[in-house]
């Protein structure tokens, strides 16, 4: 069910739960945010929860609460 819940949304909201997973610094805790995207795939969830969001998207500046965040100017 994940699957097809993953075929389903964008380009941009897989890239999300990608950088979400990615941007865990332990093994762990990348593990874990695997199998909560799981759940939220399968529960119609289409985005990691309270995540910023990919900050290493080059096509685009850093959204204003990605600034306030990061305290980037």
């Amino acid at each position: 069910m994940a699957e097809s819940a993953w075929l389903s949304i964008t380009p941009l909201a897989r890239n999300e739960f990608i950088c979400w997973i990615e941007d865990a610094k332990k093994p762990e805790t990348r593990t874990r945010r695997i199998e909560i995207a799981k759940d939220k795939l399968e529960n119609a969830e289409r985005r990691p929860c309270c995540w910023i969001g990919c900050i290493h998207r080059t096509d685009k500046a850093p959204s204003k609460s990605q600034k306030g965040i990061l305290k980037l100017k």
